[in-house]
């Protein structure tokens, strides 16, 4: 919640003193160049969601034509459900290697059994809602959760494009 703060103070203060004195010029950089946005957004979800995926959305759907909009909900998609496999795998890879380290902080004894006999729905929630997935991919992997099961579950990340998607198009539309 904290972030979310700091980027819409942020957010605020660029407008305010940055956008508004030549908003032409930042149209121009960012809006209109599809690549920038692109980056900007694999960027955001392979480092733990920094831009919630709904600003790219919002901004594919202001491009005004539907199979633009389909393409790139697609495009997000695939980008986070593979940013997800990517941190899980990472959490597997430093476990193995911070293994003696980990099992000595008191965290990790805490929690790790509760982690993972509440693996599933917390994959599960962090797929559909706005917890941070790539985080809880990585903690999944971190715990050594079995890699088939999260595959499956991380499916859910999918609905959750898919319904936002949905939802944003059509509120869009009444607009």
């Amino acid at each position: 919640m904290g972030y979310l703060i700091i980027i819409l103070i942020g957010f605020i203060l660029f407008k305010n003193h940055i956008y508004d004195r030549n908003p032409d010029f930042w149209i121009k950089q960012f809006y209109g160049n599809p690549t920038i946005i692109y980056l900007i957004y694999i960027c955001s979800e392979v480092f733990f969601g920094i831009f919630p995926p709904e600003l790219f959305m919002l901004w594919a759907l202001n491009k005004g034509v539907l199979s633009f909009y389909i393409f790139n909900m697609a495009f997000f998609t695939a980008v986070s459900y593979g940013a997800g496999h990517l941190a899980f795998l990472t959490g597997r890879f430093l476990a193995k290697k911070l293994s003696t380290r980990l099992t000595r902080l008191k965290f990790f004894t805490t929690y790790l059994p509760k982690v993972k006999k509440f693996g599933a729905p917390l994959i599960i929630i962090a797929a559909l809602t706005p917890v941070p997935w790539s985080t809880i991919a990585l903690i999944m992997g971190a715990t050594k959760f079995n890699y088939q099961k999260f595959t499956l579950y991380a499916l859910s990340r999918i609905a959750r494009f898919a319904v936002y998607g949905f939802i944003l198009y059509h509120t869009h539309a009444l607009l």
